[in-house]
């Protein structure tokens, strides 16, 4: 996405893994000019490298919540 909004590659991906590992670097292309759809995946990388990708399958496969038995 990063690079579809003509990004730098290399500034992208450091973003991008940085937002996943939730560690908060940035190269710069984080800030409050930055195109919401942007944002939306910055947020959604923070999210799934906060929850882990397993635990939030868990979480929207409704069949895994516990006392449900079939």
């Amino acid at each position: 996405m990063f690079l579809a909004y003509d990004q730098p590659p290399l500034d992208a991906l450091f973003e991008v893994v940085s937002a996943t590992g939730t560690v908060g670097l940035s190269t710069g292309i984080t800030r409050i000019g930055l195109d919401p759809v942007l944002k939306l995946v910055l947020g959604l990388d923070m999210l799934l490298g906060r929850l882990e990708i397993v635990a939030l399958l868990v979480l929207l496969y409704p069949r895994t919540w516990i006392g449900r038995r079939p």
